[in-house]
């Protein structure tokens, strides 16, 4: 069978399919199955899974990522990536027995589609990034001088994507015990316009013997730079979260049309606390 993508659903529209007439019933639950979203089935609809974590979340509602940050510049911003190892180096040869090199996703700007750039890394050294970015939501090992299994992990260091010069962290890809975990744990996501996202499901986790507030959050019209601004929205406040919960809605959260911003914070009541979080969203081409 020759490989194609469902058509997204149209009211009024029978659809022909490989000689089949398919009625709107049927064309509605394929693009409905998230499987079918999972395997990119459903042409302009595409199932997105994100997760984020911060084993030291303060008093202070702060983005759940393992840097405290998601960076929300009005400009593109340049930025640089670097390692705490040496082992990490991709550029010069012999090549490190870490990460060689990591993906960075993001938006370069408002009216693209979303862009991966590959970086090669220089172990303690700066690499520039090609393309300045708005946003950053994921970073991924792409590269790994290890044949990675139980014992020897793809990278032991801890990589940071930071503006040139240092001065603000946009993302960390950390260890657990020395064990690379690979990529990044950033519970934000941005939508570029042209593009509606609905979150469909998120659980959430909380430190032992930790008591803390967990928000999820909407920013719209994310391209708009001078006053008056789109505001910051709750969409779902958990307060005294213990243990943790889980976010079923019957209905999506939203929807939420890009360009915006959407994702989590948290802060923790006395001290520091562990949060993670894990959802989904669909997102959907307008």
């Amino acid at each position: 069978m020759p490989a194609f993508k469902l058509p997204k659903f149209d009211r009024h529209t029978y659809v022909a399919i490989n000689n089949d007439v398919v009625p709107d019933a049927e064309l509605a639950l394929a693009n409905s199955n998230p499987i079918m979203m999972a395997r990119d089935c459903v042409d302009g609809i595409k199932m997105v899974h994100k997760f984020g974590a911060s084993t030291v979340i303060p008093t202070t509602l702060s983005p759940v990522t393992t840097s405290l940050t998601y960076p929300t510049p009005t400009v593109p911003t340049a930025l640089e990536i670097v390692s705490d190892s040496t082992d990490d180096n991709g550029t010069t040869s012999p090549l490190g027995s870490g990460a060689l090199s990591v993906d960075v996703h993001g938006l370069t700007d408002w009216n693209g589609t979303q862009v991966i750039e590959t970086v090669t890394l220089n172990g303690t050294t700066p690499v520039a990034l090609t393309n300045s970015f708005l946003r950053v939501y994921r970073m991924k090992i792409a590269g790994s001088g290890s044949y990675a299994n139980s014992v020897t992990p793809s990278h032991s260091s801890v990589i940071t994507l930071q503006e040139v010069g240092g001065a603000i962290t946009w993302g960390v890809i950390t260890n657990a015990g020395g064990f690379g975990l690979g990529q990044s744990e950033i519970a934000c996501f941005s939508v570029p316009a042209g593009q509606t996202a609905f979150m469909t499901h998120a659980d959430v986790l909380v430190g032992t013997s930790k008591t803390v507030d967990v928000i999820f959050y909407y920013r719209g019209n994310t391209d708009v730079v001078t006053a008056p601004f789109a505001p910051m929205q709750s969409k779902i406040v958990m307060r005294n979260l213990q243990i943790g919960a889980q976010v079923n809605p019957v209905t999506p959260y939203g929807a939420f049309r890009g360009p915006c911003d959407i994702g989590w914070m948290a802060s923790s009541s006395v001290g520091t606390s562990s949060v993670e979080i894990d959802f989904e969203v669909i997102l959907i081409n307008d």
